[in-house]
């Protein structure tokens, strides 16, 4: 969590105060890529250790090399479960501010003469 402290006036730490959110911002927007990217490699190490597996001839070794290359396809899918869990609740609570917004925006109920009286206007 990024810490903003404002300065002497107000237009200072307003200013400072958009820096900490852009801050904010551009860390969990890298943080998502970082994610990709860390996925990404763990799928690519364990397919390293697959090719190894496959060339050695030692049986222990090719078998460390495999669960080595396990370990690594499961790194990979825990964190695309994560992410997946992280993109619904996102996703949840954006409908759910949305719905929030409509129920705010809805007019009042009027009345017949009020309405007429409005549509003569």
């Amino acid at each position: 969590m990024w810490i903003c402290q404002d300065q002497d006036s107000l237009a200072a730490g307003f200013t400072l105060t958009r820096l900490c959110l852009l801050q904010v911002w551009a860390w969990r927007s890298m943080s998502v890529l970082d994610d990709f990217v860390r996925m990404r490699l763990y799928r690519e190490r364990a397919s390293e250790f697959e090719l190894l597996a496959e060339t050695e001839a030692s049986p222990d070794v090719r078998l460390r090399y495999r669960i080595v290359a396990r370990h690594y396809r499961e790194l990979a899918e825990r964190e695309e479960r994560a992410d997946k869990a992280r993109m619904a609740e996102q996703i949840k609570r954006a409908k759910l501010q949305r719905q929030q917004a409509e129920a705010k925006a809805t007019l009042p109920a009027r009345n017949d003469a009020q309405f007429f009286l409005v549509a003569a206007e």
